[in-house]
């Protein structure tokens, strides 16, 4: 028994005990071995940060058993989209987090982001209703969107909820970026012409 005990505790270290994906720990250090992997070739990494619209209200609804249903359909579905090589982990409540390793250059990655929100939103099936849900999706890379994994994730749902803002399916946070640096320009014009 305290042998199962410490195999549990040990589990609970790098997996969700819903889904039996990676948790954020888990995922937050592979992306950080996949940092320091491509460091010297600059090879991009892409993180795709996956949040599930309405899942607290559902949750409130339904409860925490339906809302268990709910995690672990969408997780067996996002499993059959990708490669062996992806790392899938649920982040937080409502929240995925997808690691593309070594992506092909012929793996097309906005096809992948539309399959990802098709699949998503196909009808769940519970026990006695039927639940259809929506997801958006902010997309980082390494090395333009930040060098350490906090700061592709925490992006990566910057990304993700100016998405729901702006009734999208899915925002790079590249484009946040640059719609910055575009703001502070015209600012420093303005400025400069007053």
């Amino acid at each position: 028994r305290l042998r199962y005990m410490q195999e549990h505790v040990q589990f609970l270290e790098s997996f969700d005990p819903v889904t039996r994906l990676y948790n954020r720990k888990a995922m937050g250090e592979a992306l950080e071995r996949e940092i320091i992997r491509n460091f010297e070739s600059q090879e991009k990494v892409y993180f795709l940060f996956i949040r599930l619209d309405l899942l607290r209200n559902l949750t409130i609804e339904l409860g925490d058993d339906q809302r268990d249903q709910i995690l672990i359909e969408t997780a067996n579905r996002l499993r059959q989209l990708l490669a062996v090589n992806h790392r899938l982990a649920r982040i937080s409540e409502g929240c995925f987090g997808l690691l593309l390793i070594n992506k092909p250059e012929d793996v097309d990655l906005e096809q992948l982001v539309v399959s990802i929100l098709d699949v998503i939103g196909q009808p769940i099936q519970l026990d006695n209703i039927q639940v259809q849900i929506a997801a958006r999706i902010g997309i980082t890379s390494y090395p333009e969107d930040g060098d350490q994994q906090f700061e592709l994730i925490g992006r990566a749902e910057i990304a993700a909820k100016t998405a729901r803002r702006q009734e999208q399916g899915w925002f790079y946070f590249q484009n946040i970026r640059d719609a910055q640096v575009k703001q502070k320009l015209e600012l420093w014009q303005d400025l400069s012409a007053a």
